[in-house]
């Protein structure tokens, strides 16, 4: 974290960000009454007042596009897979950190590659970055989102990159591969990425944030739980190693 004392700190301050004034700023960062109005009928007002210091909060420092949601509806473009993917919501931030300290506790992170499967706005990428990763990638088969995280990431100056890829197929790990997933997709997609990393050389670390498909990862070494902001948002950590 970063000399301010707080988990903020630890992101690259940008000065046009820190210039951001006026009413389109805030049209862009603030999210909507609605995003506020959906958490708090599904979730109430603790999940709420989370979204808001997890969500909201990083998008009013650094001027970025995040804390929108964006609800699973028909896409236009003639996308496969479309139908297994779940609506965006943005992570939360200090889950994210934390999942990383964890990983930082046990792992010298610069010889492991980051990627986040279904990085939606790319929210975890902005994140991850000023971790020391190897690389950070974000994987979005979506590419209107993907083109929002490629401008966030431009944004807040950070080395990331995004790939509009299907995650299903996409076989570019590393060695040593951290893979990050906020619950992107059903438990058809997710079984295919998971029989396909059983299938690679390398060591692979999932953080698999609210983890209702916990179930595919059978044969996998579970090394940790990190509780969320939210009760029904942890994460469970993951781990398989294939020496081929």
């Amino acid at each position: 974290m970063g000399g301010d004392g707080s988990v903020f700190g630890a992101f690259p301050r940008n000065s046009k960000n820190d210039r951001l004034r006026g009413a389109d700023a805030t049209r862009r960062v603030l999210p909507g009454f609605a995003d506020y109005w959906r958490i708090f009928r599904h979730s109430g007002l603790r999940r709420t007042w989370a979204h808001f210091w997890g969500s909201h909060v990083f998008d009013l420092i650094h001027g970025t596009d995040t804390a929108h949601w964006r609800p699973k509806a028909p896409h236009p473009s003639a996308l496969e897979n479309i139908a297994h993917g779940c609506s965006y919501e943005a992570s939360d931030t200090f889950q994210i950190l934390r999942c990383i300290q964890f990983l930082g506790s046990f792992l010298r992170l610069s010889d492991y590659e980051f990627f986040d499967l279904g990085c939606g706005k790319g929210k975890v990428l902005l994140c991850a970055s000023p971790f020391g990763f190897k690389k950070v990638v974000g994987i979005e088969y979506d590419p209107e989102l993907s083109a929002i995280a490629s401008r966030n990431v431009a944004r807040m100056g950070v080395t990331a990159e995004v790939v509009c890829s299907d995650a299903s197929i996409f076989k570019g790990y590393g060695d040593h591969a951290v893979l990050y997933l906020f619950n992107p997709f059903d438990d058809v997609l997710l079984l295919r990425v998971v029989r396909s990393l059983e299938q690679m050389v390398g060591e692979f670390i999932v953080v698999y944030v609210n983890p209702v498909h916990s179930e595919v990862f059978k044969g996998w070494r579970r090394l940790a739980v990190i509780p969320g902001r939210a009760k029904h948002l942890p994460a469970e950590i993951f781990r398989f190693e294939n020496g081929g």
